[in-house]
């Protein structure tokens, strides 16, 4: 949708299957949009990983075996009817307008974008299993002129509750604050600052660092800075972040994609880390269990280890308080993009916006700013968690493969950042 209301409908429909095939520690994967060849595929493949098996443990093979197989391809495939939604999307679009002040002279556009999606599939239980995703994503943004640089505010969920007119409301105010701040806005002197992280940026940091390094294909293949770290502080002891796809957010789920009843996970409790993310696959090459972290972005891909929603315990403090303990030094805001070195723990948060705090308030618009450091060194200098919550929506890309995921996170205040 743009910024004068018009409508451009984009609908897709992309349907097919995928399988994961495991026999002991070995796994194949198939995909396909033509059904009427996905049987024979998969049990050609079957017979090659058996087989294949079979020469490495010198065992022959069952009849039991291939009926399980034969078992997994009866699936029942369900379409639901596309539903149009222009009607109320088009008056949100208007009400969003209308609250945008004629007299800023910053061009912007609002754009809505609302994904249904049905999944169907059969567990290696057997189980029959139907998942049915509505997902809305609002993107408020604001184009800086001159300087290559949009301000972005997102919101959404996968019910309307999660982005209520209040909700809207409040980061369109927020959005036009920040264009009245423009022409006074200025950059920031490369160096170390105390600084307090936004709630975006606070997940930003933990999603990036402590998120992906404790996902267990990381681990296996050694790629990861918290290998071999379980029940050791990797940060804070006022850190604790857990994974919890039952939070009716972005990475709701009640099954995973290898159809794993989900839980939540305590990844780092104290700042201790305690549990990694699994799969089948790779609770099976690690002697543990699966944490129902298994994900796949369509059946084009295979189910891997992800992350969820993601929460981050909140602590005692207000913002105000946050800001008063810096003091002076920097407010970081929402997150442009990120990303990290899993295998070193080293990452780099550019962030859209930040300000200035001066004698515990916040100052000047700051654009942009951009943190890095060592996950290790940079988590054990947090010194405060905020109380407020927030609740984000997010996508993550993870070898050219997306899902979907949600934050809920506090701010919170932390000591020698090094920003450039």
């Amino acid at each position: 949708m743009k910024s004068d209301g018009s409508i451009k409908e984009d609908i897709t429909h992309d349907w097919g299957t995928g399988f994961t095939l495991s026999h002991g520690m070995i796994n194949a994967f198939h995909s396909s949009n033509q059904l009427d060849v996905v049987g024979s595929a998969l049990i050609d493949l079957s017979d090659k990983l058996i087989s294949f098996h079979n020469k490495k443990n010198e065992r022959s093979t069952t009849i039991e075996e291939k009926n399980i197989v034969k078992k997994r391809l009866d699936l029942t495939l369900e379409r639901d009817k596309f539903i149009n939604r222009s009607d109320y999307y088009f008056e949100l679009i208007k009400d969003i307008k209308s609250l945008f002040s004629t007299n800023i002279n910053v061009p912007y556009s609002v754009n809505i974008e609302n994904s249904l999606l049905t999944r169907c599939f059969q567990s290696s239980e057997l189980l029959d299993i139907t998942h049915k995703f509505d997902r809305t994503l609002i993107s408020i943004n604001l184009f800086v002129k001159g300087k290559n640089l949009v301000l972005r505010e997102i919101l959404g969920g996968i019910e309307q509750a999660s982005y209520s007119w209040d909700s809207i409301e409040k980061k369109i105010n927020e959005v036009i604050t920040r264009a009245e701040q423009l022409p006074e806005s200025k950059g920031l002197k490369p160096g170390k600052y105390d600084g307090v992280l936004s709630p975006d940026s606070t997940y930003s940091l933990i999603h990036e660092t402590i998120g992906h390094g404790a996902e267990a294909d990381q681990i296996i293949n050694k790629n990861s800075f918290l290998t071999n770290l379980t029940g050791y502080p990797v940060a804070s002891d006022l850190l604790t972040v857990i994974d919890d796809p039952h939070i009716r957010s972005f990475g709701w789920a009640e099954f995973d994609d290898e159809g794993t009843k989900t839980q939540g996970t305590l990844i780092l409790e104290d700042g201790i880390l305690n549990q990694f993310l699994h799969s089948k696959s790779t609770a099976e090459k690690m002697n543990s269990h699966s944490t129902g972290n298994a994900r796949a972005s369509s059946y084009l891909s295979p189910p891997a280890p992800r992350q969820s929603n993601i929460y981050i315990a909140p602590r005692d403090h207000s913002m105000e308080e946050l800001l008063e303990e810096v003091k002076n030094g920097v407010y970081i805001g929402t997150t442009e993009s990120a990303s990290t070195s899993i295998f070193t723990g080293d990452f780099i948060v550019n962030s859209q916006y930040g300000y200035e705090i001066n004698n515990g308030e916040l100052g000047k618009l700051l654009l942009p700013i951009k943190y890095l450091g060592s996950s290790l060194a940079v988590l054990q200098n947090i010194t405060s968690i905020g109380s407020e919550m927030e609740t984000i929506p997010t996508l993550c890309s993870k070898e050219e493969s997306k899902v979907y995921m949600g934050a809920i996170t506090p701010a919170m205040s932390i000591t020698g950042l090094n920003i450039y």
